[in-house]
Formats: C-alpha cells, sequence, structure tokens
C-alpha cells in the first residue's frame, strides 16, 4: 500500500487514512502480505515492512501524520497574479506538476518492490483527480 500524502489535501489524507484501516481489517486474507509505504515532502518512506499481521498495518497507517505536505496542495493552483508581486502557479502547471509527482511515486516504489521476486499488488493512495482514472498493471 503506497500512500502519497505529498498532494493531498487535509480532508482527503483522513479519508485515505479511514478507508485504509477499513480495509486491512474487512478485505485482507490470512495470506496477505502487506507493506506500508509514504510518500510525503520528504523521501519516500516504509512504515511498515512486510507483515500479516492486521495490529500492526492498523498501527502503521494510524501513526500518519496528517496535514503533512497539504500546504503545498494548499497554495499551488491558485493562478492568482492579481498584486502583480506575487506568482503562483496556474491549474494547468500544477496539473503537470501532480501527474509527475504521481509517476515519480509509483516508479520509486515499483523499483523497490522489484527487489521482491514474487507477484505483487500496488494499492496507490493519492489526490482523486476529477477528470482522469489510472489503472496500472503489471505482470
Amino acid at each position: 500500500m503506497l500512500f502519497d500524502f505529498s498532494i493531498m489535501a487535509i480532508p482527503e489524507q483522513i479519508r485515505v487514512q479511514k478507508t485504509a484501516i477499513d480495509f486491512i481489517h474487512k478485505d485482507l486474507k490470512p495470506a496477505d502480505l502487506v507493506c506500508i509505504m509514504i510518500a510525503t515532502t520528504g523521501p519516500q518512506d516504509i512504515a511498515q515492512d512486510f507483515t500479516d499481521d492486521k495490529d500492526a498495518l492498523d498501527a502503521a497507517v494510524k501513526k500518519f501524520h496528517i496535514g503533512e505536505g497539504a500546504d503545498m496542495v494548499d497554495n499551488l493552483g491558485s493562478g492568482d497574479t492579481s498584486d502583480g508581486n506575487t506568482f503562483s502557479a496556474d491549474q494547468s502547471e500544477f496539473d503537470i506538476f501532480n501527474v509527475n509527482k504521481k509517476l515519480t511515486t509509483i516508479e520509486t516504489a515499483a523499483k523497490v518492490l522489484a527487489e521482491f521476486p514474487e507477484k505483487k499488488a500496488l494499492m496507490y493512495f493519492s489526490r482523486a483527480s476529477p477528470s482522469r482514472a489510472w489503472t496500472i498493471r503489471r505482470n
């Protein structure tokens, strides 16, 4: 499970945290091994190494620092240059940054996971794009 908080507002982070906890307790099977990875404004981190322990996974998700990285979302994409002295990226520039950030985060996680020969699935939790849906598959 990869949580990309670097481009999520606080309400999205809270919703994603709750969704992940529900998934851990309701949908994980005894044979499932899960790793919790998180991307914020710093380097990507492994919050919990692979385990089938639902309590350990739950604890790792509950330790998320809600609000981390949200200030970047609040400041970008406004397009406000009305005072003549301030530059703020417009929505299209923010969208380009957003997509690049998402792809870089996924690529980094894929490189980490590539070291393990078994089949894996990556659940990517990120900011919703209202007009886009992504499906990523790797065999």
